[in-house]
C-alpha cells in the first residue's frame, strides 16, 4: 500500500507462542481473542505463531480471522535443534500468511513426517527432549516455501 507519508515503521513479533506450545506456555486459559488483544495493545502489526514442534492450524486460522486486517498473522513453528550442548539452539520456520487450511495441513503433514514429530513424541518426550536436525529441518521448511530464522 502506498502511503503519502512514505515509509512507516511498524512493530512485528516473529516469535509468538500460544497454549499449543505445551509446558513452555504458562497460562493455558489464554484464548485467541486475548492473544489478538494483547498484540493490538502492544501495537504489533504482524506476528508469527511459532509454537513448539507444532503448527496449530485451527488456532492460526482463528487468530487470522479475529485479527482481520488489523494484524497480519503468519503461521510458523519453533523447533529445538541438536546443536548447542546444554543450551540447545532453537529455530523457527515461518510461512506465508495467505495459505488456506488445506495448504497449511499439507505443510504440517509434511513437516511432522519429515522431522518425525508425532503427538506421542510431544507427550512422551516433552518440549525439552524433542530434537530436530537443523540442516534437515531447514531444507524441508525451505522446500515448503518457508523461511528459517
Amino acid at each position: 500500500m502506498n502511503d503519502p507519508r512514505g515509509s512507516i515503521w511498524r512493530k512485528w513479533d516473529l516469535h509468538i507462542h500460544t497454549p499449543a506450545s505445551g509446558d513452555d506456555y504458562g497460562n493455558k486459559s489464554v484464548n485467541n481473542e486475548q492473544i489478538i488483544e494483547a498484540l493490538k495493545q502492544n501495537h504489533i502489526s504482524a506476528a508469527a505463531i511459532t509454537d513448539h514442534h507444532i503448527i496449530d492450524i485451527d488456532r492460526i486460522i482463528n487468530l487470522q480471522r479475529i485479527a482481520g486486517t488489523d494484524i497480519t498473522i503468519f503461521p510458523g513453528i519453533e523447533c529445538r535443534s541438536e546443536l548447542g550442548g546444554s543450551e540447545s539452539v532453537h529455530f523457527i520456520g515461518i510461512f506465508p500468511n495467505d495459505l488456506n487450511r488445506t495448504q497449511l495441513q499439507s505443510i504440517w503433514t509434511k513437516i511432522s513426517a519429515s522431522l518425525q514429530i508425532t503427538d506421542q513424541d510431544r507427550k512422551d518426550k516433552g518440549e525439552n527432549k524433542l530434537y530436530c536436525d537443523l540442516k534437515d529441518s531447514a531444507k524441508v521448511i525451505h522446500q515448503l516455501g518457508g523461511l528459517v530464522i
